[in-house]
């Protein structure tokens, strides 16, 4: 049985489209990569999911989080399906998060990605939820029609 190539981040790269951020452009964070195309799946979250089949699981399939396969491989570099599936599986177990500064669920651009506790993540999810309605200014709620001039 022929060997495939290693996976490398240009070829999940390739599976994507750029887009910006939900709640408008952020040039600090650049464009999104959001995933589409072949064999990807977005589950009930809105997480994207890729399919992978592991030749030391007797070539069965697995579906794995795109995101974390991404930050994977730009951390470790290009890496054989058996490799990714046990690094995915120490990341899984070390019950770790990964908080994605931009809040879109379905992107897997590794610089949009932290590794952080769940405390953290709910934290700094709250703190950017926090940042925007200030600069969204007050919301003012009239008790009364206002008077006319």
């Amino acid at each position: 049985m022929r060997l495939r190539a290693p996976l490398t981040l240009e070829s999940l790269k390739a599976r994507t489209e750029p887009r910006w951020q939900w709640y408008g452009q952020d040039a600090e964070l650049g464009e999104c990569w959001c995933a589409t195309g072949r064999g990807v799946r977005l589950c009930r979250g809105g997480y994207a999911r890729i399919d992978v089949r592991v030749r030391g699981l007797n070539w069965s399939t697995r579906r794995l989080s795109a995101h974390i396969v991404a930050w994977l491989l730009d951390h470790l570099g290009p890496m054989t399906r058996d490799d990714l599936w046990l690094a995915y599986c120490e990341v899984r177990a070390s019950g770790l998060q990964f908080d994605h500064r931009c809040e879109s669920t379905d992107c897997i651009r590794p610089s949009h990605l932290n590794l952080c506790t769940q405390k953290e993540n709910i934290a700094a999810g709250k703190e950017r939820q926090y940042q925007r309605d200030l600069a969204r200014g007050p919301i003012i709620h009239y008790e009364e029609e206002p008077v006319p001039f």
